[in-house]
């Protein structure tokens, strides 16, 4: 899954399982029980939803992160349709990673979503300029109106 040159620059790879269904669920209940005051919908049928994927918990912590992030763009509360858009995004990198090389750069621009496709052009491009921590959250949240159609 990872490059030649960043699996040369890694000393040792530890393995460690998934989490199981059980876990997630109490790893997403952790992450959101903090944004509750700000979550549209019922927590409940929102939990059973985003367990089903599996992910590990730092993947569930930064999926959190980027539909507070919509929703704050927004100017709304967060909902299960903003973790279901991250979700998406997080589906379709994990088929895009999937893909051998040398198939994988060819099938990468078909597989991509949208949303993923302007995600990997906004960290490129972010990541070309070296930006500042304000620089880039304007830049993230420029980015999230163009995503969302309102600008």
């Amino acid at each position: 899954m990872f490059d030649p040159a960043v699996r040369s620059r890694i000393h040792i790879m530890l393995h460690y399982p998934s989490p199981d269904h059980t876990i997630r669920r109490q790893l997403w209940e952790q992450k959101l029980k903090p944004h509750l005051q700000t979550f549209k919908g019922n927590l409940e049928e929102a939990l059973h939803v985003v367990s089903q994927y599996e992910m590990n918990g730092r993947e569930i912590s930064n999926t959190v992160t980027s539909a507070m992030t919509i929703a704050d763009e927004r100017l709304k509360d967060m909902s299960v349709e903003d973790l279901q858009t991250v979700l998406q995004v997080w589906k379709d990198s994990r088929l895009v990673a999937s893909e051998e090389p040398p198939n994988r750069n060819r099938m990468m621009l078909r597989k991509m979503s949208p949303w993923l496709l302007r995600i990997v052009i906004f960290t490129l491009f972010c990541g070309a300029l070296r930006v500042s921590y304000i620089g880039l959250r304007r830049l993230k949240i420029k980015l999230v109106r163009l995503l969302s159609g309102s600008g």
